[in-house]
């Protein structure tokens, strides 16, 4: 695609869009979006936004920039949380249009992007920069989350870490008797997220809707991890075992930044959206309860900036 201006003198995503040869034209998409995920100043923005209010109502497979966003954990956080012109709809069209999941991106990709945004708004805005920070981290963290409640814990974390804002909540989880009331709370119980669960869908299996088992094989390896096998479901459900324990893998994965797998393989995210659109319910609550059964547990690096 053309981008009017002079292209001699245009940012590096745009020269990099240019490169005619595909390994080099990504290779180079990938440098500047690693250099802009560490700086929201980087003038590299500045192309983006442009692309994006350019070229931001075609889809987003049209343009490489954005499938190597999807690609990028950290760019992905980055995208979200920096202060500027893209909207949050046009964000959104990433899960939908691409092989990506917002579930994926980890704990330590979150906190950095939101330090950054605090520079960022500092540098911009001066003494205003604190007013300003804290208003467009609650509306895009607002608005990520009402799309997608799962990460309701872990962005909430992420903030507490970055900014030193730990609320009574977080120091609850913190607490020693907090990981077996956790635990408690999504398997135990007539009324827990488990139960309802397998009830809801006792019946299925008639040969017309099965329950997806693509995970199976991966959480049987995680049942043999030395950490990650304590935060798993104890009882072990056969056939509905990957469906079970699949969002509370993915949440220790993103806490303990063990996502890398996901943005290599894009027929994994595939088959991680049919296991949440079998039951969105059970997804959230497991995938959010165990953030914070990670916390509880030590398994999530929690250190609070100073």
């Amino acid at each position: 695609w053309t981008i009017n201006g002079d292209i001699a003198a245009a940012g590096r995503v745009t020269q990099a869009i240019g490169l005619a040869e595909t390994a080099e034209r990504e290779q180079a998409l990938d440098t500047a979006i690693q250099a802009m995920a560490k700086d929201f100043l980087e003038t590299g923005w500045e192309d983006v936004e442009r692309l994006a209010s350019q070229l931001g109502h075609l889809p987003l497979v049209t343009l490489d920039l954005w499938r190597r966003f999807a690609r990028s954990p950290y760019g992905m956080a980055a995208l979200v949380m920096r202060f500027g012109t893209i909207p949050g709809g046009f964000l959104e069209r990433f899960a939908l249009e691409l092989p990506f999941s917002w579930e994926t991106v980890p704990f330590i990709a979150w906190r950095s992007a939101i330090e950054l945004l605090k520079r960022q708004c500092d540098s911009w805005y001066g003494e205003a920069g604190g007013t300003v920070f804290r208003s467009h981290l609650g509306n895009r963290t607002a608005e990520l989350c009402s799309l997608h409640p799962a990460l309701n814990n872990l962005l909430g974390f992420a903030r507490a870490a970055a900014v030193g804002d730990v609320h009574p909540e977080v120091r609850a989880f913190r607490h020693p008797s907090a990981l077996v009331m956790l635990n408690g709370m999504l398997f135990s119980g007539e009324q827990s997220p488990l139960q309802r669960l397998l009830r809801n869908h006792a019946d299925v299996g008639n040969g017309i809707v099965q329950w997806p088992t693509y995970f199976n094989g991966r959480v049987a390896q995680a049942r043999r991890h030395p950490s990650h096998a304590s935060l798993l479901c104890q009882q072990d459900f056969g056939f509905h075992d990957g469906l079970i324990n699949l969002p509370v893998l993915l949440a220790i994965q993103a806490a303990t930044n063990e996502t890398g797998e996901w943005f290599e393989n894009s027929d994994s995210t595939h088959d991680l959206r049919s296991h949440m659109a079998f039951d969105p319910d059970w997804f959230t609550d497991a995938y959010d309860l165990t953030m914070a059964r990670c916390l509880a547990a030590g398994v999530l690096n929690f250190e609070v900036a100073r």
